[in-house]
């Protein structure tokens, strides 16, 4: 029997940003997982940025897709435990920068996550932004 793929950052999902390293209140994080490409997070400077999202319970994550812009580096962790705590490594990209929106997918082997951490390692200027991230995994 095929595990069904769904989106696990939708409305009712229950996924929510618990952590950013930057926050301004007409750009905030929790705008990463409105689904809406005319909102977004905006950092405030300096590298690395980082957003952490939780699930409701542990999902097997299989696609990670990123909408931003200003972006150089940047790299997906995730961890298993009840708390996030002890992240691993799940992938990390260099993207090209020509001005505009920028998209990245991150194909993953279904691995198991409770908790994953969204790294900005470096940017193209002072500030970047990150319009959605979409999280794709099996129920």
């Amino acid at each position: 029997m095929s595990k069904k793929v769904r989106s696990v950052t939708a409305d009712n999902s229950g996924s929510q940003v618990v952590f950013a390293t930057s926050w301004d209140k007409q750009h905030p994080p929790e705008n990463v997982l409105d689904g809406n490409d005319k909102t977004f997070w905006a950092t405030t400077g300096l590298y690395p940025q980082e957003l952490h999202i939780t699930f409701p319970a542990n999902t097997k994550l299989v696609l990670i897709e990123v909408r931003c812009a200003g972006v150089k580096k940047l790299s997906i962790l995730k961890t298993d435990k009840p708390k996030p705590t002890n992240f691993e490594e799940l992938d990390s990209a260099e993207l090209q920068d020509d001005g505009g929106m920028q998209l990245h997918e991150f194909k993953i082997q279904p691995s198991p996550a409770r908790h994953i951490k969204v790294v900005i390692n470096s940017g193209s200027d002072d500030f970047c932004a990150i319009y959605n991230i979409g999280i794709r995994g099996q129920s």
